[in-house]
């Protein structure tokens, strides 16, 4: 097992949407590498993590609305699946609010280190040539103030380089480059490195690795970055 969840949560479907009143559930959530066991008031049920389609989607008004004078929405995640009939969504939100976000942010990098470790990218600096990695999240310990944190961070490791593609960013924009031959929509990433601009172009082939990055960059890394364009 590598991460739990406990609060309350949600199943949202389209009829759930044509409810009077919404009612939000215990639940419990066990993290492993090809699944997540979940615990839903008194149904149990699994996603396999295969069939998870995205992370982080908004809640629909209907559900923020017909909920909000019985439940704390300032935080909440969302993970969307496929089952055997429809797509769902899953929505969870902290057994209280005084936790913020922490216990959403805990699990989902949890899920998106599964989810996008070790998937193929291609990665050049501004002045360079492409070069095609894999992606890792990691922990790194720093010390700041003598209190030591941990800080979770994307890179991506080529044959002879490893690009820190989360820290001391400045903006992260689209723009289209030139991708063996073709013109392709790429993530433009503008860090700042000791004094010095550092610019990273990243193209990733697969549409559910894209949509998992730029969630991470959205949920984890609070960088709101469009989605449908990169697409």
């Amino acid at each position: 097992m590598l991460a739990t969840f406990s609060g309350k949560g949600l199943i949202v479907t389209p009829e759930i949407l044509q409810y009077p009143i919404i009612r939000w559930e215990k639940l419990e959530m066990k993290l492993y590498d090809n699944k997540i066991d979940v615990e839903l008031g008194t149904n149990k049920f699994s996603i396999e993590l295969d069939k998870i389609v995205d992370i982080g989607e908004p809640l629909p008004d209907e559900v923020i609305e017909k909920s909000k004078f019985t439940i704390d929405l300032s935080v909440y995640g969302t993970i969307t699946y496929h089952d055997e009939t429809s797509s769902k969504m899953l929505a969870f939100i902290p057994e209280t609010s005084i936790y913020g976000k922490k216990p959403i942010e805990a699990f989902l990098k949890k899920l998106f280190s599964i989810l996008l470790d070790d998937k193929e990218i291609l990665i050049k600096a501004a002045d360079g040539k492409w070069e095609k990695g894999y992606i890792k999240i990691v922990d790194e310990k720093i010390k700041e103030n003598f209190i030591t944190k941990v800080i979770n961070k994307i890179v991506v490791k080529t044959d002879s380089n490893e690009y820190d593609i989360s820290s001391n960013i400045k903006s992260i924009e689209f723009e289209d480059v030139e991708v063996n031959n073709e013109i392709k929509t790429c993530l433009k990433i503008i860090k700042k490195e000791d004094t010095k601009k550092v610019i990273l172009y990243l193209y990733v082939e697969d549409d559910k690795v894209k949509k998992f990055l730029l969630r991470y960059f959205n949920v984890i890394l609070d960088y709101h970055v469009g989605i449908l364009r990169y697409l």
